[in-house]
């Protein structure tokens, strides 16, 4: 990604800051939901409340954009990818502030003197070894949008939950025969080959008939039974309706105070270029510099020319490896990223543009403005957001009345009439099949099915706007009907009658290879192929194509050189083996092992006590509404 261009120190500091912010905040990527809280979340100026202490937007976004450059650039531009990196970021920052929150709870304290050795001793903060001094520690934390206090407080609670979890992990105990049980788990190991069939290559095969498919369904009721389910009259008061409505009432003048009141964190003036680069060797002679700028000029021509493919061009002349294979393509990037002379060149440009020739340190350089996030590009995006604070602003009152009046007379459909909503029917749903649709999060989901019949619930702010739910309907645990899952069934009857299928043939050859004892013999009567695993033990991986199945593992280790074995339903093939070879744990060398090995154990075991822990506490702070995400407030910061 043109490293070269990139200004060293830039570069290196850019890549030190999100060490920074990562250990600043606590970061562990762990790929987890986000808690969500107790009651109502007022829009605020922070993403999340845990007890008393705010997550503010600037650490968010930080933490957020983190993770998204360490993901790449993939992961910046999927919006799925967004919202599940978002959602991960949000929960671990949660769960640290509780830790901390616990650790402090229980006697557990940091001292500034602490906190300053763990700053001053950060790779982050440091450059060849010595730290970079207060004023530019201060001016870097303020380029990210966080205040050294801030950054500090965040510090110490990292401390703080990692003193507690470090004293749980010191209660963590091995007995002798939890570690002889993992040596011998680890070195019992065979090796096999193996034939394979696929079973999705019967369901063709398999002859559809809803006689048979009835007995089916007959015989597997309880795979399609449902607990009790819950349907829900909604009220809706429609943020998104009212937000287009007012979208005229926004004037230029507030687009442009909230583009220059937040371009530094939301608003951030980007482009995106091509460029083709003419390197220019350090030892160069002034002759050779000079027809190496002579070279880019001819070339600027050619890309000046109408019906131009600077794509193209860029594939053919440009000697940025990185970029050249791109068509010169650098995506977006905003200020202070590239070497001056290039980023003056580049955001002077209009879209479409291309620069004269350019000469920087590493040689010359013809760009082309191939896009711009600017003021433009932000106005109807401001525009919009605006409008929906302003239509939030001006519903949340008039929900809080319709709440009121759909308590005293359970009529939802009176109360819309007279507030301008509309009324829905929620599909029926359980905390098992919970209905996501409805845009709550899960503890909200939770609470709405804790309500008794006609019961009107809280007021819910979702994507969609204000939402008064009301019980209407309990349905009984029981079994779907047939015509109802029927398509299920079909695809479950098929899948089932296709393994069976392809079962059948692999027991076939199974006999065969039992008699002939000639397993590539056996395959090429079949037309199969004979595939080699790796030396597995039960819980490793087989092969590429099989993965990990303790099933076939646990059947193959008790089968001497060989022997055979199968049919195993290993990721939708049928597979029969032949072993090839057997090594068997030889206890004489746990001693020499044994070190690493408790190590091993002791690791997972801590883990093991510090998600315990973890859990445990998160679903206490949530019973006691001790968590509220400002979910209005994510939802735009994801969207």
């Amino acid at each position: 990604m043109l490293n070269f261009i990139r200004d060293k120190k830039a570069k290196l500091k850019w890549v030190l800051w999100l060490v920074i912010i990562a250990l600043g905040a606590g970061m562990v990527l762990m790929f987890v939901t986000t808690p969500s809280g107790g009651g109502e979340v007022e829009m605020g100026n922070y993403i999340a409340k845990v007890g008393d202490h705010e997550i503010s937007i600037n650490a968010y976004r930080s933490n957020l954009l983190t993770v998204l450059n360490m993901m790449g650039p993939d992961a910046r531009r999927d919006e799925n990818a967004i919202r599940q990196y978002g959602n991960m970021v949000l929960g671990q920052m949660i769960r640290t502030v509780v830790l901390s929150q616990e650790a402090a709870r229980n006697g557990f304290t940091v001292s500034d003197e602490e906190v300053m050795n763990t700053i001053v001793n950060s790779p982050g903060f440091n450059i060849d070894g010595n730290f970079i001094g207060t004023e530019e520690y201060k001016s870097n934390l303020k380029r990210l949008g966080i205040s050294p206090e801030e950054y500090e407080a965040n510090v110490r609670r990292n401390l703080l939950s990692q003193k507690l979890q470090d004293f749980l992990a010191s209660s963590a105990a091995l007995s002798e025969q939890e570690i002889q049980a993992k040596f011998v788990e680890e070195n019992d190991k065979a090796k096999i080959r193996y034939v394979t069939w696929g079973e999705y290559a019967y369901t063709p095969k398999v002859v559809y008939n809803e006689a048979d498919a009835r007995k089916y369904y007959e015989s597997n009721k309880n795979n399609y039974k449902i607990d009790e389910t819950r349907q829900f009259k909604l009220l809706i008061l429609d943020t998104n309706k009212l937000a287009a409505a007012l979208a005229a009432s926004v004037t230029d003048a507030e687009i442009r105070a909230d583009y220059e009141a937040n371009r530094a964190e939301r608003y951030q003036e980007m482009v995106r270029a091509s460029h083709i680069l003419i390197k220019v060797p350090e030892n160069a002679t002034p002759a050779e510099v000079e027809l190496l700028r002579q070279k880019a000029a001819t070339v600027r021509e050619l890309a000046l020319r109408p019906g131009a493919d600077f794509a193209k061009l860029a594939e053919q002349y440009s000697e940025d490896e990185g970029s050249a294979k791109r068509g010169g393509d650098l995506s977006f990037f905003p200020r202070n990223r590239m070497v001056k002379e290039f980023e003056d060149a580049t955001f002077a440009l209009s879209k479409g543009q291309i620069s004269e020739v350019i000469k920087s340190q590493f040689g010359f350089h013809i760009i082309q403005c191939t896009d711009r996030r600017d003021f433009d590009f932000y106005r109807s995006v401001i525009a919009r957001n605006l409008s929906r604070v302003r239509a939030e602003q001006q519903l949340e009152g008039s929900a809080r009345q319709a709440l009121q009046k759909a308590r005293e007379s359970k009529n939802l459909e009176a109360v819309a009439k007279e507030f301008g909503g509309t009324v829905e029917l929620s599909n029926p749903f359980n905390k098992t099949q919970p209905d996501y649709s409805l845009g709550l999060p899960p503890d909200k989901i939770d609470t709405l099915l804790a309500l008794t019949l006609n019961e009107v619930g809280d007021l819910q702010q979702t994507s969609r706007g204000f939402v008064i739910p009301q019980l209407v309907k309990i349905i009984p645990p029981h079994v779907q009907a047939f015509d109802k899952v029927k398509v299920q069934v079909d695809r479950d009857y098929r899948t089932a009658k296709a393994r069976e299928l392809a079962a059948a043939d692999a027991r076939v050859f199974l006999a065969e290879l039992k008699a002939s004892g000639d397993l590539d013999k056996t395959a090429a009567k079949y037309k199969l192929t004979v595939e080699t695993s790796e030396l597995f033990n039960v819980s490793g991986s087989i092969s590429n194509q099989l993965g990990a199945s303790p099933a076939l593992a646990l059947e193959a280790l008790r089968i001497e050189p060989n022997g055979v074995g199968g049919p195993v339903s290993v990721r939708d093939n049928q597979v029969v083996f032949q072993v090839t070879e057997r090594v068997k744990p030889d206890l004489s060398r746990l001693a020499a092992e044994r070190k690493a090995l408790v190590e091993k154990l002791l690791g997972e075991k801590r883990r093991q006590l510090t998600d315990a822990l973890l859990n445990s506490l998160v679903k206490r702070y949530q019973d006691d509404k001790l968590i509220q995400v400002n979910q209005p407030l994510l939802d735009r910061i994801l969207g």
